[in-house]
């Protein structure tokens, strides 16, 4: 069975904080996929023929292809976490909170967002800050249950037996 199709059979049983991250992981996952899609076809559209070179085409497909992958890497690790896995919950603890925080300056940049980043920024001079309020929600949501993740851990293993 495919990720895709078991993560909503899961969610669906999972306790409703877990059923928000699935939906939002699902969620991000087609936005991610159709707006990729739509690129691509754009910048083959718009660049002219004597500018798509092997290494412009290479990153116009290459690009939305690790976006893509990214996503899916979220949706499976997310299925893992409905499984019942302690590390999964981890794993997504860190890929969301990677992406809260943006910095850019002349000559350097850390900037980690997929998804459906609603975000602000700050700048001043050639810094800029960046603030992704949908991943601080996530991560902060998913600290909050922390405390009690035992339990829902056990509730997940039954879950997924019972599936």
């Amino acid at each position: 069975m495919n990720t895709i199709t078991q993560l909503n059979r899961l969610s669906k049983k999972a306790p409703k904080k877990l059923r928000i991250i699935s939906l939002y992981n699902l969620l991000s996952f087609w936005v991610t996929s159709i707006l990729s899609i739509i690129l691509i076809f754009i910048f083959l559209w718009v660049l002219p023929a004597e500018e798509l070179t092997f290494i412009v085409l290479a990153l116009v497909i290459l690009v939305p292809a690790v976006l893509i992958g990214i996503s899916f890497l979220m949706l499976h690790v997310n299925l893992k976490l409905l499984e019942g896995s302690k590390n999964a919950y981890w794993i997504l603890l860190v890929l969301f909170a990677v992406q809260c925080i943006g910095i850019e300056i002349p000559g350097w940049n850390f900037n980690f967002q997929f998804g459906l980043p609603i975000s602000f920024s700050f700048s001043s001079g050639g810094f800029l800050f960046k603030i992704n309020v949908i991943a601080i929600i996530f991560t902060t949501y998913l600290i909050s249950f922390q405390k009690d993740f035992p339990e829902l851990l056990e509730d997940l293993k039954l879950n997924s037996r019972n599936a």
